[in-house]
């Protein structure tokens, strides 16, 4: 993995990696059913992407539709996206609403 900002050891001279970590918080209807999935990646404790899936259900209880949105570290939206599964084992199909085409703006 190649690091975004570049640190150098001032002793021995050779580069040191960012510590990158991920935070999962769930919330879950009174079924126990997911209803929001949030996950936070973070390089060096500063937040560098945010990923949020929505979850609804049919009233079988199967998924119905997923809303993913992933943000950037300054919560500016990168894309969103629905994906939409059907009663009869049909494949999911995937809708890309929005999506950012460069590294650095938002949508």
């Amino acid at each position: 993995m190649k690091a975004l900002i570049t640190i150098t050891c001032p002793c021995c001279g050779q580069e040191i990696l960012p510590v990158v970590t991920s935070e999962v918080q769930v919330e879950k209807d009174g079924q126990g059913r997911i209803i929001k999935w949030t996950e936070t990646t973070k390089t060096d404790g500063a937040a560098t992407q945010k990923r949020i899936d929505t979850y609804s259900y049919f009233l079988e209880g199967a998924v119905n539709q997923i809303e993913q949105r992933i943000y950037d570290g300054e919560d500016k939206l990168l894309k969103d996206k629905k994906i939409t599964h059907f009663k009869d084992g049909k494949q999911p199909i995937v809708e890309n609403v929005r999506e950012c085409k460069c590294q650095k703006g938002g949508v």
